[in-house]
């Protein structure tokens, strides 16, 4: 925010999503098919006073708000050709019950955000001792919540995020794990 980088509207079979054109909305779409996609200049669109800090306030909102109540897409601005892309590692197979992924994130609780979608564990009914592998050999079970492990103790579990999550009870994980983004992990289940 106060940069010079643009806000961007992309428009999706299924949605549309509005913010600053610095990768974020690759990972969105990298899942969805684009229709359109606009650079948002039209300042009328904007609050009045527009913040230097606040964007997400005072311009993401009003176009968000604008599009929902059946505003014209192609009014916001440009067509935008191109968008800031960042690399978005889809997880990989390793043969039955197994697949290969990488931490994305480390939120500010220490959990790690993999990049394994909770939809590869959708029959997990059928699915026995699905556990997260550390590179070291680690397995940390698949929970279905934190405090199923006593405190202190590590745990993986279906995000909020739709991405599988590695934790420690009352800790973190990436502290005590040594995770980072980019850590190399595993998930790997019996059927």
């Amino acid at each position: 925010v106060g940069s010079d980088r643009a806000a961007l509207a992309v428009k999706t079979e299924g949605a549309v999503f509005v913010g600053p054109d610095n990768g974020l909305v690759s990972f969105v779409l990298s899942h969805e098919k684009v229709e359109e996609a606009r650079y948002v200049e039209n300042r009328d669109l904007f609050l009045s006073s527009v913040s230097r800090t606040f964007h997400g306030r005072d311009v993401f909102a009003p176009v968000a708000a604008y599009l929902a109540c059946g505003g014209e897409f192609d009014k916001l601005g440009p067509e935008a050709p191109e968008w800031v892309e960042l690399d978005w590692p889809p997880p990989v197979p390793d043969g039955p019950g197994r697949w290969f992924g990488e931490v994305l994130y480390i939120d500010r609780y220490g959990n790690a955000i993999t990049n394994l979608p909770v939809t590869l564990l959708a029959n997990q009914q059928n699915k026995r001792d699905a556990a997260v592998v550390l590179e070291d050999g680690t397995r940390i079970a698949l929970r279905d919540f934190y405090s199923v492990v006593e405190t202190g103790a590590p745990v993986s579990v279906p995000g909020s995020t739709g991405f599988i999550e590695i934790a420690v009870n009352g800790g973190s994980a990436a502290t005590r794990f040594s995770l980072k983004t980019r850590t190399p992990i595993g998930l790997s289940w019996t059927s």
